[in-house]
């Protein structure tokens, strides 16, 4: 007996080609949405981390100057014959800053442990809080600087 070749498909063949064919489409756009999800959540990070970084590098090159007043959290440097708000530097180059917080320390008088600064010499220790607003998120920047 004698099977004749068939040349064709049949519908059974189709119908599992298609079935295959469309859950190869589905699984690689699934693959190109993470990835691209993730690529816009690492990049959306690494501009919140270079503006935190840029900010910092603000703030410790005008802590090297002269300070004139630190009281309530806030900070007054002495440049050429003016007063200059820190706060108010900060905000004209990161618009996004919602508070600035600084807090200047000094050796007590018998070395021991650290006070408020006093306007004497210049404060040996100014800590910093600086909340950013990005995007409905919250970024605080906390950190101290010694001069």
């Amino acid at each position: 007996m004698r099977f004749k070749s068939q040349n064709g498909v049949t519908l059974v063949e189709l119908l599992a080609a298609l079935l295959v064919s469309g859950l190869v489409l589905v699984i690689a756009s699934r693959i190109f949405l993470s990835g691209k999800h993730q690529f816009l959540s690492r990049t959306a990070d690494s501009k919140k981390i270079e503006t935190l970084f840029h900010l910092k590098k603000v703030l410790q090159s005008a802590l090297n100057g002269e300070i004139e007043e630190c009281l309530g959290g806030k900070l007054t440097l002495r440049q050429a014959s003016t007063h200059s708000d820190l706060q108010m530097i900060l905000k004209k180059k990161f618009p996004e800053i919602l508070t600035a917080n600084l807090h200047c320390l000094e050796v007590s008088s018998d070395q021991t442990s650290l006070v408020d600064w006093k306007l004497g010499f210049q404060p040996r220790l100014v800590e910093y809080t600086i909340i950013l607003k990005n995007k409905g998120n919250l970024d605080t920047l906390l950190g101290s600087w010694l001069k």
